[in-house]
């Protein structure tokens, strides 16, 4: 469709219609419509109706809007915030931008409605408070609705719709956008759907050798299924098959080596996961793609690229800190972030973080009562009497009883007198953030 390009929109169409505060809007393919001013500035049709309720588009259609009081006019509303095109908060002011409008749908009414003013720049509109744009629009859009979605927080949308209308355009937004990732979830192209639940798969691994490390639970997560053969294996959604499992390999990590494209991985682990993965195997030893199986230290990997990523190092850095001011052990923290990213989680956060550490301070002290209870069937009974008194006397003086309890750590190894002066704990050497008096009884 060719667009008729006048060279002055909007224009008065005479002197006398002028005096009577009345005008006409006209627009690029000859259509017009008469209104008059009212004392807020809104315009009204001869009809003495609202233009914004009923105005001629580009196609000279007649389109139909929402009735709206001469009170809500937006020229007497004050926003929270200053808008960020005054020049466009009255309405009829928004309408007049529409002069070159092209588009049948969506039409000036509703555009205006939603807050938005033309740019005259493609199907580009703007609102005039918050300058969220939008464009290529499509038969159907309804520019209100996009408006919540991509600028809910728009101070007009709230003075316009009100607090209860405006939350419910939201929750439909979210509706959609739920329904929209089921849909493309369920558009992926399966090639084994019997399988696409992880119960099903998890059921498959019925006679799976138990020789092998890789636990059924784990191989299903990664999207895979038994074929019932050795130890072969195939994914649900990409039909990628593998077997000859060494005791190091990781289900996920073999499953992105050898399939990168698998859209059921990059639905799970993400595509900078999977890159990692084929940077930390350019040259595949033991690995198989149908064949064999092995892989490399992934783990070496992610922490050469770290390092190459200012952003990445400056976020972890600060991740450490915070965990070291809280009192938790250096060591800790890096075994934590290891463990995360053999999980395949690259960009840890804080909360994350701090639940492993708690996951690694638990595996060490299970070590440590494992290596306490070998040692303790090895001593003789001096030894055996020797140790538990140790737990009743000051570890520092060695002549008072234990009766101090550091917090956080919970450490009770001293005597209040020995304790006093100490901020560290001597033990695990964490911050004291309290020493409470204990008492034998």
């Amino acid at each position: 469709m060719a667009n008729i390009v006048r060279s002055e929109f909007p224009q008065q169409v005479s002197t006398d219609q002028a005096s009577q505060d009345r005008s006409e809007i006209a627009f690029s393919n000859g259509a017009s419509f008469s209104s008059f001013s009212t004392v807020d500035g809104s315009l009204l049709n001869s009809e003495q109706n609202f233009v914004r309720n009923g105005i001629l588009d580009v196609t000279g259609q007649q389109q139909l809007a929402c009735t709206h009081s001469v009170e809500t006019s937006m020229a007497t509303r004050r926003l929270a915030r200053p808008a960020r095109h005054p020049e466009y908060i009255d309405y009829s002011q928004r309408l007049r931008s529409y002069a070159r409008w092209i588009r049948s749908s969506p039409g000036p009414v509703y555009l205006c409605e939603a807050g938005f003013f033309f740019t005259n720049q493609g199907d580009l509109v703007r609102c005039f408070q918050c300058d969220i744009g939008l464009k290529d629009f499509s038969e159907g859009d309804d520019p209100l609705l996009e408006h919540v979605r991509y600028s809910g927080d728009c101070p007009y949308l709230l003075e316009h719709l009100g607090s209860a209308g405006l939350s419910a355009i939201k929750t439909k937004c979210q509706a959609e956008q739920a329904e929209t990732t089921e849909q493309q979830r369920s558009s992926v192209y399966c090639r084994h759907p019997q399988y696409q639940t992880y119960e099903a798969r998890v059921s498959s691994f019925a006679g799976w050798p138990n020789y092998l490390t890789q636990k059924p639970e784990e191989l299903a997560e990664a999207g895979l299924f038994y074929t019932g053969f050795e130890d072969h294996v195939r994914c649900f959604t990409c039909d990628g098959g593998l077997r000859r499992w060494d005791a190091e390999d990781d289900p996920w990590t073999e499953h992105c080596r050898w399939f990168p494209a698998c859209q059921y991985a990059r639905e799970k682990k993400g595509d900078e996961f999977i890159a990692l993965v084929q940077a930390s195997t350019e040259e595949p030893e033991n690995v198989t793609n149908e064949e064999g199986t092995g892989s490399q230290d992934l783990v070496g990997v992610i922490e050469e690229m770290t390092l190459r990523d200012p952003a990445l190092k400056a976020i972890l850095d600060e991740h450490k800190n915070a965990c070291l001011e809280m009192g938790y052990e250096l060591t800790d923290f890096n075994a934590a972030v290891d463990d995360l990213r053999n999980m395949g989680i690259i960009r840890p956060t804080l909360e994350e973080i701090l639940d492993m550490v708690e996951v690694v301070q638990e595996r060490k002290q299970s070590q440590q009562r494992a290596a306490e209870l070998e040692q303790r069937n090895c001593e003789t009974p001096l030894e055996e009497n020797l140790r538990l008194k140790s737990f009743v006397t000051c570890m520092a003086c060695g002549k008072n009883n234990v009766n101090a309890l550091f917090i956080p750590c919970t450490h009770h190894r001293l005597c209040m007198e020995c304790a006093e002066p100490l901020t560290e704990c001597p033990v695990c050497g964490r911050i004291i953030r309290q020493k409470i008096r204990t008492f034998l009884v």
